[in-house]
């Protein structure tokens, strides 16, 4: 008998809104319930991600969202195609939507985004979690280190272009999802998103 194909869910948000603890928060949900799950992220845990951590700052518009494009697709290469392929649940933190985000916060625009993005895979589910500026900011305040984009750009600006990003990518075949994580309970928020993926596996 041949083994299920797996899943490819991603999680995005702006920092602050919860979105890597719900990552965690779901992936265990998942195990519990007897899945074969890999928790991965953008950029990725390799030189190139690293490079683009330490490096974004320094670089910006077109050849940031480039180096970020090149990072995807390694990660679609050796992580995200190869372990749906062998039946695992595969839950990235972050993916396009980010890009939709950062990348236009940079000046470029949604065409030129989806220009460098549209030939990686579709996700089976979408999500975007939010929260209020006031709540982002607060959370933010309490980091010690923050990036070029929380050091220059609104709250408001960003939660604005995630729901932007999401209208354009429902548009061209995504399943998009929009969760707060402000006044609604995070474990909540995480069993909410864990039966949506189950519920999108085959019976």
């Amino acid at each position: 008998m041949n083994k299920q194909k797996g899943l490819f869910v991603t999680i995005d948000g702006p920092n602050g809104s919860g979105k890597s603890t719900i990552v965690s928060a779901v992936a265990e949900q998942m195990v519990r319930q007897g899945q074969d799950v890999l928790k991965t992220k953008e950029p990725t845990v390799s030189s190139l991600g690293d490079f683009i951590r330490n490096a974004e700052g320094q670089y910006g518009r077109l050849t940031l969202a480039l180096l970020v494009a090149a990072d995807r697709q390694f990660h679609v290469e050796v992580e995200i195609l190869p372990s749906v392929a062998s039946g695992k649940i595969v839950i990235s933190d972050r993916y396009i939507e980010s890009s939709f985000v950062l990348q236009s916060l940079d000046g470029l625009s949604f065409e030129e985004i989806w220009f460098l993005n549209n030939n990686f895979p579709v996700p089976d589910l979408s999500v975007i979690v939010t929260a209020s500026p006031q709540t982002l900011d607060r959370r933010l305040a309490e980091r010690a280190r923050h990036s070029r984009f929380e050091k220059t750009k609104s709250r408001e600006d960003e939660l604005t272009l995630y729901l932007q990003a999401a209208d354009f990518l429902k548009g061209h075949g995504f399943n998009v999802v929009i969760v707060e994580n402000d006044t609604t309970d995070l474990e909540q928020n995480a069993r909410k998103i864990a039966q949506m993926i189950l519920s999108l596996i085959p019976r």
